[in-house]
């Protein structure tokens, strides 16, 4: 479950649900939803991140992808694997050539809140 949060300028996230690993996936696949975009091919993104906290956890991860992405024109469709170990990350990603048809600037550490099973993240767009 996932709701989007009033935040002026940017767009302000909370996903809930039972564990941390999977609120990260629902998190990735709400900044998905946000950047999505037609393109074609399929294609896969393996994104590995690493942080001494969950909170460097979640911020290292969503700005690694969004770095990957980027760079070599993708645009995410959904996770397919995810795999967390301490202080590290390991997202097996599908993903489409294309252009988004919007960009997420930057994840910020602004208002950012990491539970087990619960996050709050602001993207900067």
């Amino acid at each position: 479950m996932h709701e989007f949060l009033e935040h002026t300028g940017d767009i302000k996230v909370r996903v809930k649900a039972p564990c941390f690993k999977k609120a990260l996936k629902e998190l990735l696949e709400v900044m998905f939803d946000i950047v999505k975009a037609e393109g074609n091919g399929d294609t896969h993104l393996i994104v590995e991140s690493q942080g001494e906290t969950k909170e460097d956890m979640v911020v290292n991860l969503l700005s690694d992808v969004l770095s990957e992405i980027e760079i070599k024109g993708l645009i995410p469709l959904s996770v397919e694997s995810i795999e967390v170990e301490k202080g590290k990350i390991r997202a097996k990603i599908k993903c489409r050539k294309g252009s988004p048809n919007a960009i997420i600037k930057a994840v910020t550490y602004h208002q950012l809140k990491v539970d087990d099973g619960e996050i709050e993240v602001v993207f900067d767009i």
